[in-house]
């Protein structure tokens, strides 16, 4: 369960990114209005795609990969990118947390490949930074007030693009050095999940270099930057057909709450004090808030937390719940494992989520009971476990832990 716990925030990053899909602060969707150029052939669009170059204290640089202007409904303009790319698939070793980049970032320069000397710099992160392992977005404000900007800004699409639209890929492979930009046309195939989808375009090209470049719906409506959660792609004779996006609306969600304040630290937040009989263990976790065992039934219990504001505002306990289960699933060390379904229930009067695990470690049967609740701003996790012989006297002793919880 230790380890359960240390993967527990690790592992939400792959049941992707849940994160802030609320009230979208544009207009409704469907009735924001086309771009003027998106009625002309592809070739005579205007700059739309370009790329990177950035440097920063301790870290190795960042050059080339995809960018893109954004006005936000505010009529800024932010410079928009996918966030894996301050990390090592960036090329960027140590990776750079995104709370962090702020304070290393020496340098960030976009500009049409083509047409370096045509660029505008960049000089921080202009998002929420909260959960950011729940998001592949990036947002940066743009440095000054440009007299000229190096391409035309895309207005985000407030809904989800839907599966059977037509969108365009916008990029330049890195085998192209001749072309500052190319249109690729597709349509969305799935939205296999939350805030992400995938298309098929053509004609087929190698994607390298395609990570954070603008797509577009038949209005000229952002709708998505590219990034790939597939482990693999449709390929036709060697190059790549297929791709995914990150919603737009996302990037609206994250920008919108900007200016929040910063995430309640768990460890400030939730407080238990030990009943009697419970002695204080050490756990190799820094994610654990606490970790104890009582002897005489030899059950123990491990205390997690994550703030709620890491999570979209439709996050309830029992979508957390859902995540925690799957998440803990895909982790899993117990052998001739069964578990049950989850069950809404309370303890002394507090909403709860539950289910049960039975199984094996080294050829010792356990049983755990997996206690969810929400407390000071918190989704806690609370994991309980001993011999299936002590099992139902350790029951009074799990719930008085879920009791003084606050």
């Amino acid at each position: 369960m230790q380890r359960q716990a240390t993967l527990l925030r690790v592992f939400t990053s792959l049941f992707t990114i849940l994160l802030l899909q609320s009230a979208a602060p544009a207009a409704a969707p469907g009735t924001q209005p086309a771009t003027d150029w998106v009625r002309l052939p592809a070739s005579k669009w205007p700059q739309l795609v370009l790329t990177n170059e950035a440097s920063f204290q301790g870290h190795s640089p960042l050059q080339g990969a995809s960018a893109f202007l954004m006005r936000m409904p505010d009529g800024e303009i932010v410079v928009g990118t996918a966030k894996h790319l301050i990390k090592k698939p960036g090329g960027v070793d140590p990776p750079i947390a995104l709370p962090d980049l702020d304070g290393v970032l020496t340098s960030w320069r976009v500009f049409p490949r083509t047409v370096k000397d045509h660029a505008i710099a960049a000089k921080g992160v202009d998002e929420r930074t909260n959960g950011e392992v729940l998001h592949d977005w990036l947002l940066l404000r743009i440095s000054g007030a440009p007299a000229k900007l190096p391409s035309t800004p895309l207005i985000p699409r407030s809904d989800p693009v839907r599966v059977g639209e037509t969108v365009y890929l916008v990029g330049v492979p890195y085998s192209d050095r001749s072309s500052a930009q190319n249109v690729y046309k597709g349509v969305v195939t799935a939205r296999p999940k939350d805030n992400y989808f995938t298309y098929e375009f053509a004609p087929p090209v190698h994607i390298a270099g395609f990570s954070g470049a603008p797509i577009v719906d038949e209005k000229g409506l952002l709708v998505g930057h590219g990034v790939s959660m597939s482990p693999e792609l449709k390929q036709k004779d060697g190059l790549e057909i297929e791709f995914g996006g990150e919603d737009a609306s996302l990037a609206l969600e994250l920008w919108k709450h900007r200016n929040d304040g910063p995430t309640t630290k768990p460890a400030d937040a939730i407080h238990l004090t030990l009943p009697e009989g419970w002695t204080p263990k050490t756990s190799k976790s820094a994610k654990v808030l606490q970790f104890a065992e009582y002897p005489p039934l030899i059950a123990y219990f491990e205390l997690v937390a994550e703030p709620k504001a890491d999570f979209s505002d439709e996050t309830d306990l029992m979508r957390w719940a859902s995540l925690v289960k799957a998440n803990a699933a895909k982790s899993a060390t117990l052998t001739d494992r069964a578990e049950t379904e989850l069950k809404a229930g309370s303890i002394g009067g507090r909403k709860t989520v539950e289910y049960e695990i039975a199984g094996e470690i080294k050829g010792v049967k356990l049983r755990y009971r997996i206690v969810m609740l929400e407390a000071n701003g918190c989704f806690c996790k609370v994991s309980c476990w001993t011999t299936p012989r002590h099992w139902n006297d350790a029951q009074p002793k799990f719930e008085e832990i879920v009791r003084r919880l606050r």
